[in-house]
């Protein structure tokens, strides 16, 4: 018997002209070690997307403005999920 691995919460995110691939619970994971995960600002949304993207590379393709819209669209597809932790 084989377990298959939930992947509800990697999905590709589209920004501009630029697609993703994030996992949303890896941004909420980022957000929590730094004790930001209530009420983050700004500033924390952005590190923890970029931190959060892979290739790590692509993290650096990003502006601010592109990435405080990922971390919204992040942030709503872990409120449609049901992520009650979710900022």
């Amino acid at each position: 018997m084989t377990n298959k691995p939930n992947n509800d919460f990697i999905m590709d995110y589209e920004v501009g002209d630029k697609t993703y691939r994030l996992d949303a619970l890896l941004v909420l994971a980022e957000l929590a070690l730094t004790g930001s995960q209530e009420n983050p600002s700004q500033e924390q949304l952005i590190a923890a997307i970029k931190s959060a993207i892979r290739p790590v590379e692509q993290a650096g393709t990003l502006t601010d403005a592109e990435a405080f819209a990922l971390s919204l669209r992040v942030t709503m597809s872990l409120k449609s999920l049901g992520n009650v932790g979710a900022p």
